[in-house]
């Protein structure tokens, strides 16, 4: 008798938790459908927005002989369709850290300082070099340009150890994984110009170009 009642109450505390475990299940499954909310069919606007999104990712899409397969040579990660790739940053320099009270120390974010870009390698010494070098940075993803020459003021580089002349950061570029940089340069010629070196990178960028190396520092 002891051993049946001991065994009849272990199965009954069993099927006890089991129902309990059930209806917890039960009721976390209707919260769940209640709080659900399906989104909605695409518009035909949202349609034709994506749709100009792809468009734009595929022309700034290019084979990299190097790697074997496309890579994007524009920012790309996220939604272009109306984006102004052109517009440059209007962020402006935050104070001196000197004057900063203790309590706004706690609110600072690390930042990027670009030093030098040199050519690391390249098709042969002297070349004129022109085009731009910019970064973007999660404040805006607007333009900050790091180099910007146009063609009748191009750059002479001779040698490896001549580093291109910065025209910026204008602004701190903030420390995040979604910092890139777009490098689009060329190589004036008379007998033509000709691409150098083009291509998309994040803060620890080297250039995806498979003319020429870059570097940053």
């Amino acid at each position: 008798m002891t051993m049946t009642t001991t065994a009849s109450s272990s199965e009954e505390e069993v099927h006890d938790g089991g129902s309990s475990v059930g209806t917890e299940l039960a009721l976390e499954l209707a919260r769940w459908e209640v709080e659900w909310v399906p989104e909605p069919e695409p518009t035909e606007e949202d349609k034709a927005v994506e749709a100009l999104h792809l468009v734009l990712c595929r022309q700034f899409t290019e084979h990299d002989p190097k790697l074997g397969y496309p890579v994007p040579t524009r920012l790309c990660q996220f939604n272009i369709a109306l984006f102004d790739f052109e517009k440059e940053s209007m962020a402006g320099i935050g104070q001196p850290l000197c004057t900063l009270d203790l309590s706004d120390w706690m609110s600072l974010e690390d930042s990027i300082n670009v030093v030098s870009l040199k050519v690391a390698e390249s098709v042969g010494y002297p070349i004129s070099v022109f085009g731009t070098v910019l970064a973007r940075d999660q404040v805006d993803y607007k333009c900050v340009y790091l180099f910007r020459r146009d063609r009748e003021d191009p750059q002479v580089v001779t040698s490896p150890d001549d580093a291109l002349t910065l025209t910026g950061p204008c602004q701190g570029l903030a420390a995040t994984s979604h910092t890139f940089f777009e490098v689009n340069l060329k190589i004036r010629s008379d007998d033509g110009d000709k691409d150098f070196s083009e291509g998309l990178g994040r803060v620890w960028f080297q250039g995806l170009s498979w003319l020429s190396v870059t570097s940053n520092v």
